[in-house]
């Protein structure tokens, strides 16, 4: 469900909704630990734009970057509020849709 609803979100560019989707995919308790060039190899994507994507995420706050010491890779934790939001959004896409 909230996959689908990424993808219904207008707001987002084609990028962010597979950087965003590959997060979803592989968190695990909302968090996702990968790096940068795992998440550019997933989806085919430069690693130069997917920083770009990923900064982009995390200023709209759907995501928080968080990196532990000696680690190689970072951590993304994935906004709850912000992707229930979307799925709200997506609902109620759907509704007025079907309404008019």
């Amino acid at each position: 469900m909230i996959r689908k609803a990424i993808d219904d979100y207008d707001l987002y560019t084609q990028k962010q909704k597979k950087v965003l989707n590959t997060l979803v995919a592989i968190s695990v308790d909302k968090v996702a630990h990968v790096s940068v060039k795992s998440i550019s190899d997933a989806i085919n994507l430069a690693q130069n734009s997917t920083y770009v994507v990923l900064r982009s995420l995390e200023d709209d706050g759907c995501i928080t970057r968080e990196r532990s010491k000696g680690q190689k890779s970072n951590a993304y934790k994935l906004n709850e509020a912000k992707l229930d939001q979307l799925v709200k959004i997506s609902h109620q896409k759907k509704i007025g849709f079907s309404a008019g």
